[in-house]
């Protein structure tokens, strides 16, 4: 498309930097690149090849949903009467992905646990506060699920 442009002004079209891209540019430069990283790795590794266009599309719909994502979540926290986004917001977003949902319920899990580490600097505090009941395997388990389960059903 910027090549088409280009073509179209003939020689008034001059390349910019990085640096003088507007931060919406940055973000899309950045996903594209990542796209595009992502798309030949998984294609190298499965045998086949992808040509630049149907990276180009991915890139753009990913780009589409981000911004579907952040609109989603800023309207969460905005109905809770707060600015500023928590993990309950994250979770409603993704409360139809069962396996993405899965994964946010145990980083949380373990983000309160290192949580309660960090905001008790004396260790005999430490040893008197209920410390919370969870179980490290079935976090790592929930997060990798190739691990085996402990369970006996």
């Amino acid at each position: 498309m910027l090549y088409n442009l280009c073509q179209s002004l003939k020689r008034s079209c001059k390349m910019t930097t990085y640096e003088e891209l507007t931060a919406d540019k940055k973000v899309r430069v950045a996903l594209h690149r990542d796209v595009n990283k992502i798309c030949t790795d998984t294609c190298h590794y499965n045998g086949f090849s992808i040509n630049s266009g149907p990276m180009a599309i991915v890139a753009g719909l990913v780009y589409k949903k981000l911004i579907t994502y952040g609109l989603d979540l800023e309207a969460f926290a905005k109905h809770a009467s707060r600015s500023t986004i928590t993990t309950d917001d994250v979770k409603l977003l993704v409360r139809r992905n069962p396996s993405l949902l899965k994964l946010v319920r145990s980083k949380s899990k373990i983000a309160q646990v290192q949580k309660r580490r960090i905001s008790t600097p004396n260790s005999k505090l430490e040893s008197k506060q209920k410390k919370p009941k969870v179980n490290q395997m079935e976090i790592e388990r929930n997060y990798n699920p190739s691990l085996p389960s402990t369970s006996n059903g």
